[in-house]
């Protein structure tokens, strides 16, 4: 067995398309000092830029308007305030959002194409009230997307907090593996 460096410029198949395997079973690829990856990508975080109100007892979509980053453009942040990844796979998906004042109950939702997917609940009371999820969400590549929603039954209209630091209420995501 020779140990060896293989210069190139280029990997691809033969035939231009198919799959090009690395290694073997057991081994570890490691990447050079200063080398970037783009393996958990596309990804996403966006926060409340602006004032939301949400009325007691009633589920609204949070409007995250403000991207902190977004490295496929494939988060909308002016129109749906979805995520909708056209790579296929496995993604980390997180919300949260946080209301001033105290309530019984927030509960934060994800909804995949629209429809509830998962559902984190924060019982109260306090002066201030939040709710966070994370979940592992599958998308197709195609028309798959996700969108954040959130709850709360403090007795009147309440607005979710928002700011540019902290981020009191965030939504993102990253892709982290294949389905």
């Amino acid at each position: 067995m020779a140990n060896g460096t293989l210069k190139v410029e280029n990997i691809q198949t033969s035939s231009g398309s198919g799959t090009i395997t690395l290694g073997q079973s057991g081994e570890t690829i490691a990447l050079g000092s200063g080398v970037t990856s783009q393996m958990n990508q596309p990804a996403f975080q966006a926060y409340l830029g602006s004032q939301q109100n949400v009325a007691t007892s009633t589920w609204a979509k949070i409007n995250y308007d403000t991207e902190i980053f977004d490295t496929d453009n494939m988060y909308d942040s002016t129109t749906n305030y979805r995520f909708t990844p056209t790579n296929a796979g496995k993604y980390l998906v997180y919300a949260r959002y946080r209301i001033s004042a105290g309530g019984e109950r927030v509960v934060i939702a994800l909804y995949k194409n629209g429809t509830e997917f998962a559902r984190s609940t924060s019982n109260g009371p306090s002066q201030l009230n939040s709710s966070q999820i994370t979940e592992i969400v599958t998308f197709n590549g195609t028309t798959d997307y996700v969108e954040a929603y959130a709850w709360h039954n403090n007795g009147s209209t309440q607005h979710l907090d928002e700011g540019a630091s902290p981020h009191y209420s965030t939504f993102g995501a990253y892709r982290i593996g294949v389905e």
